[in-house]
């Protein structure tokens, strides 16, 4: 079945009914974009491959745009927004709309939760340019 863009927004707004967005309050929160698009062979996904860097365990790993919450962060969406735009340079609040989010994912360093992870949804309307920081991103 092709991908459809209305029925995403549909099912995420039906599952957002029954969640919550606010913060955890135990774990150390994060926040990522999962930045999706309607194309001819169905839905595109923005996936970054994490630069190399030696002190970082998930170093050259595939992932989708985000980061650790800051204090100067309103809420998590901000999170989102601001790591997608320093990793590729994709200013989310104008080129995508916000359409939901998806369940908290708890992630592990060692034997215990080191942080929680809120994947955020958002739905590109057009083209866009990016720029990946090469501090960050080995490759869009």
């Amino acid at each position: 079945m092709p991908f459809d863009l209305r029925e995403l927004k549909r099912a995420l707004s039906a599952l957002n009914a029954t969640m919550s967005l606010e913060e955890p309050g135990q774990l150390r929160a994060a926040a990522v974009a999962a930045v999706v698009r309607q194309a001819r062979g169905g839905a595109e996904v923005l996936l970054i491959r994490r630069a190399d860097d030696e002190r970082d365990p998930w170093s050259g790993h595939m992932a989708l745009p985000g980061g650790h919450h800051d204090p100067e962060d309103a809420d998590l969406v901000a999170t989102a927004l601001r790591e997608t735009r320093e990793e590729v340079g994709l200013e989310l609040d104008r080129a995508a709309e916000w359409i939901g989010f998806l369940e908290r994912t708890p992630v592990r360093a060692g034997l215990r939760p080191a942080f929680e992870i809120l994947p955020l949804v958002f739905a590109l309307g057009r083209e866009v340019q990016l720029a990946p920081n090469p501090r960050e991103v080995k490759a869009v």
